[in-house]
């Protein structure tokens, strides 16, 4: 995870008045005395020529801060806009590829306590296990199922390409962005998931090896236990949603939800206790790490420019924001 970045809102003001103009009342002048001017705003009183010249400073600069929103805003056409969200997706994607190159002390020491808290479910495997073998039931197989089917990666990229077409369709930034997140968390966390399968080679529950066994590049459905592919999905899905939707009982539905997947794929005895953590862990990571750097992104390009009549007066104002390392 890359370090946090706060954004410090600021704007710069020229102001132009024309002395020509009868003096204001005493009470207008106190509007414009020092001690009530805001803190954010300097004012520079001159001619209507610095005015100009400022504009023509201000304006290019502005111009390019912006630079990738106008050019959105040009491209109307759908292509355009797709183009955009493409960008934008492998730019995240290359981002959450290379966030442990940037870690920090803290980061690892996050990722050492979700490795401890691996260690600690692998004690629970086969008592678990066992438990879920006993207690096979019609209704609990129909829970397990809808589970499953949450975190099916067809299932996931049907819903992602349909909901990403409706919200491109009736132009719905939220909705597309949304969607397109979700997507790319789940490539993300899937395709490194997928690796880790295949490297690790754990033994699956069902071929009676035990929660120790592993056979590393075996290539073998039989041994891609570790991390579960299912839950990697569901809870990379339901960690964007939540942080997108923002709110309590969204978010507890969402990662019950995603639990439900976990718990789903124990009961069809595909994963071990100790596979489902792991996964719901680090691909709960990836979503909200996906939605926190696209909002921050989108927070530090905001910029105005602003031109503001007044009755005898007119002011070019530039707000804009300025990060800093937290």
């Amino acid at each position: 995870m890359l370090p946090a970045r706060g954004v410090i809102s600021s704007e710069i003001a020229v102001y132009w008045k024309d002395r020509s103009a009868k003096p204001r009342p005493t009470h207008m002048h106190q509007i414009d005395s020092p001690g009530r001017r805001p803190c954010h705003r300097r004012r520079i009183r001159s001619s209507g020529s610095t005015l100009l010249a400022a504009f023509l400073v201000v304006a290019p600069v502005h111009a390019q801060l912006h630079e990738d929103s106008a050019s959105s805003q040009q491209q109307t056409g759908l292509p355009g806009i797709v183009l955009s969200d493409m960008r934008t997706s492998l730019r995240l994607a290359l981002r959450a590829y290379s966030a442990p190159f940037h870690w920090d002390g803290k980061d690892w020491l996050i990722a050492g306590g979700g490795c401890a808290l691996t260690g600690l479910s692998s004690a629970a495997d086969v008592s678990l296990r066992d438990a879920l073998m006993r207690s096979h039931s019609s209704a609990a197989g129909h829970a397990a199922d809808a589970g499953i089917a949450y975190g099916d990666g067809l299932n996931v990229a049907i819903g992602v390409a349909g909901l990403y077409t409706v919200g491109l369709l009736v132009r719905e930034p939220w909705l597309r962005e949304t969607v397109m997140l979700a997507g790319t968390a789940t490539l993300v966390s899937a395709s490194i998931s997928t690796v880790t399968k295949f490297i690790v080679g754990r033994a699956r529950p069902y071929t009676g090896s035990g929660n120790h066994f592993f056979k590393p590049l075996a290539f073998s459905e039989d041994h891609v236990s570790f991390p579960s592919g299912h839950t990697v999905v569901a809870f990379s899905v339901s960690s964007v949603l939540a942080e997108r939707i923002g709110n309590p009982w969204a978010t507890a539905g969402l990662y019950a939800l995603a639990s439900l997947t976990g718990a789903g794929r124990m009961y069809r005895d595909g994963h071990w206790l100790s596979d489902v953590v792991p996964a719901a862990l680090f691909a709960s990571v990836i979503g909200r790490s996906m939605v926190q750097w696209f909002e921050s992104d989108k927070g530090e390009a905001s910029s105005s420019l602003d031109l503001l009549p007044g009755p005898s007066s007119l002011t070019l104002v530039w707000r804009f924001n300025l990060t800093s390392a937290r």
